[in-house]
């Protein structure tokens, strides 16, 4: 049986990975916290707020992150396609997430608001309608990716294959061409 911890709130706390491991929290809420390094297991974020946390390098197998946010949290080289997919639902604001990888998760309707995503792995990931608002792309892969619908009007470093991905209804900019058309090795001035 999981310990089960609702509407607590964690200033300045460095987790281990015994403290998290088999613990659910329920509309938790946790400032300044550091959870670098952890490989957690069974355990469940629901409705919880991380803000100004360290996730970096976290092994997150099996962890549940349901109607969860982050906000100004450094989340680097973190495998969410390794977290349990059933009902994941995730928003990063101000985030840097850069070395991530979202491979082959169903994230429809995220929101990415002014987020570092470099070299961030989006391989077969489900982005229908999510947002990309004024957020660092640089080496973003996205590969058989669902981005129907999705907003990268303001996303800045965007590169991908039109070809391999599907974008039916998905919004650019037109200073996004380049990275658009950058396989056809053409020039846009």
């Amino acid at each position: 049986m999981n310990e089960y911890y609702a509407q607590k709130e964690y200033h300045k706390v460095r987790f281990t990975s015994e403290a998290l491991s088999k613990s659910d929290f329920d509309a938790c809420r946790f400032v300044h916290c550091d959870f670098s390094d952890l490989a957690i297991h069974s355990s469940e974020f629901l409705e919880c707020e991380f803000e100004d946390c360290n996730w970096s390098n976290t092994k997150v197998r099996g962890v549940s992150f349901k109607e969860v946010t982050f906000t100004a949290c450094k989340v680097l080289g973190v495998k969410f396609s390794e977290a349990d997919p059933f009902l994941f639902k995730a928003d990063f604001e101000n985030c840097q997430l850069n070395y991530s990888s979202f491979y082959r998760v169903a994230m429809a309707g995220f929101e990415f608001k002014n987020c570092e995503l470099v070299a961030v792995d989006f391989t077969g990931a489900n982005l229908t309608a999510s947002t990309f608002e004024n957020c660092l792309l640089n080496q973003a892969v996205f590969e058989e990716s669902k981005l129907e619908k999705v907003n990268f009007v303001t996303a800045q470093g965007l590169s991908l294959d039109l070809d391999k991905n599907r974008v039916k209804g998905a919004v650019f900019s037109k200073d996004q061409l380049e990275g658009l058309l950058r396989k056809y090795q053409i020039i846009v001035e």
